[in-house]
């Protein structure tokens, strides 16, 4: 994690020269941070964003097309009505699963790794949060002084950037 921090530091640092570097992660990230907000599955699966396959059936994400579990629909199906897909149990209570998001629906209900790996990676992201957070009343001061801009933090949200790995 001291490579998290040190690549936080670098990063809101080099604003100072009037700009804001597009590490995904970082900026959707701080975007949710200044603005307040609460984030679902940051890529959209299974809330905002579906995928279709071949024959027409409506996918939480592109990733599950064989699991038949995260089947939401068809082409038939009215929008309102495909199936919403909750974060996974084991994220509702998490601290920063408002930020996170539940990381990745696949992830989270297949559970591929061993509980071990799944620990470091949610440890790891919990930090990268926290120096995020950390930062932002510097950004706010950044933003404020017209260094850089509030809308440097946008980013085209629920279509593959991976947020929250």
């Amino acid at each position: 994690n001291a490579s998290i921090t040190k690549l936080v530091d670098f990063w809101v640092k080099d604003m100072q020269n009037k700009r804001v570097l597009k590490l995904y992660p970082f900026i959707g990230i701080v975007d949710s941070l200044l603005k307040n907000e609460k984030s679902l599955l940051r890529c959209g699966a299974g809330h905002s964003g579906y995928a279709i396959r071949t024959d027409g059936k409506i996918v939480a994400c592109p990733i599950m097309t064989w699991i038949e579990d995260f089947f939401s629909g068809d082409l038939n199906s009215n929008p309102e009505d495909l199936k919403v897909f909750p974060i996974a149990e084991r994220c509702i209570n998490c601290e920063v699963n408002h930020i996170c998001g539940g990381r990745c629906l696949y992830w989270s209900h297949l559970r591929l790794w061993p509980e071990e790996g799944d620990q470091l990676i949610c440890k790891t992201i919990k930090h990268l949060i926290y120096e995020l957070k950390n930062k932002v009343p510097e950004i706010k001061e950044l933003i404020q002084k017209g260094i850089i801009s509030s809308k440097n933090f946008e980013y085209e949200k629920y279509f593959g950037p991976e947020i929250i790995p």
